[in-house]
């Protein structure tokens, strides 16, 4: 699933008159989760590759499985902060409160170190990376674009001819504006 989503978060946000893109998922040993074979007008105009791969990748905050682990038992859990792991008690979830976009300063380091590990791979050209984010809070939209700005000042180029960003629980979609290497 991790890696399903977001291939299809990609095919939604691009397919449209004049880019057809069909997709293969490779669930194998190489460098890409999904084979993309395109053709229409955007293709045989040299906008896009004929053939492109996908990666996906997800960024999430250290505790994020510990969060999931208690909503799947049934218990509260509030914000991955939040989580006390400690040996030998029960896992707990306390409130956590953010400031101003304390949030977000806190999530693009997340979301960038995501980018920069997956650009240290060899990929083959015409690769797009797409990142599906787990949010530590609930955004805004406000909240969203400060995001998508805080991570273009940190990464200003990536060997991806695209990365794309999304928020599974808004579905809220972006690529980045961000130069290929």
């Amino acid at each position: 699933m991790e890696e399903l989503l977001p291939i299809c978060r990609y095919v939604q946000t691009y397919y449209r008159l004049g880019r057809y893109i069909s997709v293969r998922w490779v669930n194998d040993s190489q460098s890409y989760d999904a084979e993309l074979h395109q053709r229409g007008d955007y293709i045989d105009q040299g906008y896009f590759a004929p053939q492109a791969f996908l990666e996906a990748t997800c960024a999430m905050h250290q505790n994020e499985h510990w969060v999931w682990k208690l909503l799947s038992q049934g218990k509260v859990a509030y914000a991955p902060e939040g989580m006390d792991t400690k040996k030998g008690s029960p896992l707990k979830s306390a409130p956590v409160v953010f400031t101003n976009y304390e949030h977000v300063l806190k999530f693009a380091p997340i979301i960038v170190a995501s980018i920069r590990k997956k650009s240290e791979i060899a990929y083959p050209e015409n690769t797009s990376l797409v990142v599906q984010c787990h949010l530590n809070s609930l955004y805004t939209a406000e909240d969203w674009r400060m995001l998508i700005s805080e991570v273009e000042r940190d990464i200003l180029a990536s060997p991806f001819r695209e990365v794309l960003l999304f928020d599974g629980t808004t579905e809220r979609t972006t690529p980045l504006a961000i130069r290929v290497q």
